[in-house]
């Protein structure tokens, strides 16, 4: 099993390029001792959290996954949380953004672009 410690994240590059090279999913150990998988490659991550059987969110674990000790109002965010109220906030959260940015870009002004969207 990998162990999850300061050791792996020194050559997180090389780490990853091991892993992927040996597999595409790892048993793992979190530096809390949490028994965790690793899944190293992009298709294969993208697989599984597009795959409705498995969940962000802690109350789905069953009690196995205990995830970081955060207060309730920290843990209730985008990161831990399945689709459709995943969805539902992000749209939400990009459709605020975007207004917000296009407010401040004017057709015609000499502003860059990117300043358009810096807060």
């Amino acid at each position: 099993m990998i162990e999850i410690n300061s050791a792996f994240v020194t050559e997180p590059r090389a780490t990853y390029a091991r892993l992927r090279s040996q597999g595409p999913v790892h048993r793992a150990t979190a530096p809390d001792g949490t028994s965790i998988w690793l899944v190293t490659r992009y298709a294969d991550v993208r697989a599984a959290l597009a795959d409705p059987r498995l969940s962000l969110d802690k109350k789905n674990s069953g009690g196995g996954y205990r995830g970081f000790s955060l207060p309730p109002a920290l843990d209730a965010n985008l990161l831990n949380m399945d689709a459709p109220e995943h969805a539902r906030l992000r749209a939400s959260s990009a459709r605020r953004s975007l207004r917000a940015g296009s407010s401040r870009c004017v057709p015609g002004s000499s502003r860059s672009p990117t300043s358009c969207w810096t807060p």
